[in-house]
């Protein structure tokens, strides 16, 4: 009973407090004797009902109480029965932790023990190795040095062969440079008399032709003078050079401005002067004057206008 108490106190306290309003229930339905003497055997039955219905509800709550308690002590037998099994796990698992770890040391020192052998047999083939290798070294040396001399006199062999091979092309080559020096020197002899001719020939040529030459250039600048629109903005010491680049029958193909003014507005008037005056007076391709209207240069100046 009192472990009943100890486990479920508030179970015990609810089943208590029923008992007591029972009681009050009970106290209060008794049959005092009162005035109303007719009615009394109705009250009796009444008072009798009520009992019966307080009864199966205390009945039912005592039931209730005992299904909690069954349920509560079934559900503290399943906990233990539970924690006993996760001890019995966890001692089952530790027993198999302890066992890897042995199994564990034992490997490790095995594989140290296997290391040690193996660092054992490296040592020693390291030494045997080292040992090799220093025959082997030796031995390299050894044809290293006889290479090296038997190159050292293929070597001085070759450079005395190169060295009269280069004697023997800088010979050929100071001939050569010779021979061509002969040859530029007669070469710009040969030039410079026939340039000399040339220019004697052209002397010759633009002291027949030199007048009309000169006419045709003049009737072209004042054909392009003609046709020209000096702007506002023009002033006194502007220069504008050109070179205009002519076809056979006096059409232009382009212009190309030299030397500016520092006035766009003036410059650009004089590109448009020598394009409205085209076609201009050039001689016939026949006439074998042509090749020196192919381009001729201008200066044009506010002055040239008035």
């Amino acid at each position: 009973m009192w472990q009943i108490i100890k486990s479920s106190p508030l179970a015990v306290l609810a089943a208590v407090l029923v008992h007591v309003l029972l009681v009050v229930v009970l106290m209060i339905n008794i049959d005092w004797p009162t005035e109303e003497a007719a009615s009394g055997k109705q009250e009796e039955i009444e008072v009798i009902e009520a009992r019966a219905v307080n009864e199966r509800e205390f009945e039912a709550r005592e039931q209730r109480l005992r299904e909690a308690e069954e349920k509560k002590r079934q559900a503290e037998q399943e906990r233990r029965r539970q924690a006993e099994l996760k001890k019995q796990r966890e001692a089952e698992a530790k027993k198999r932790r302890e066992e890897a770890a042995r199994r564990q040391r034992e490997k490790a020192e095995e594989k140290k023990r296997m290391e040690a052998e193996a660092q054992r047999q490296a040592e020693l083939k390291k030494q045997r190795e080292a040992e090799e290798e220093q025959r082997r070294k030796e031995e390299e040396a050894r044809k290293q040095r006889e290479a090296e001399e038997q190159k050292r006199r293929e070597e001085e062999a070759r450079k005395r062969r190169e060295a009269e091979e280069q004697e023997r092309r800088e010979e050929e080559a100071r001939k050569a440079r010779e021979a061509e020096e002969q040859k530029r020197r007669e070469q710009e002899l040969q030039a410079e008399l026939e340039a000399e001719a040339e220019a004697q020939a052209r002397r010759e040529w633009l002291a027949r032709h030199g007048d009309e030459i000169n006419r045709y250039k003049s009737r072209i600048k004042e054909s392009i003078t003609r046709h020209w629109r000096i702007p506002a903005t023009a002033g006194s010491g502007m220069r504008c050079e050109i070179v205009v680049r002519l076809l056979p029958g006096g059409e232009v193909a382009n212009v190309r401005i030299t030397q500016r003014s520092g006035d766009a507005a003036f410059d650009r008037s004089v590109e448009d002067a020598v394009y409205s005056a085209a076609p201009l007076p050039v001689p016939g391709v026949d006439s074998g004057l042509f090749d020196e209207f192919r381009e001729i240069e201008f200066v044009f100046a506010p002055e040239d206008k008035r």
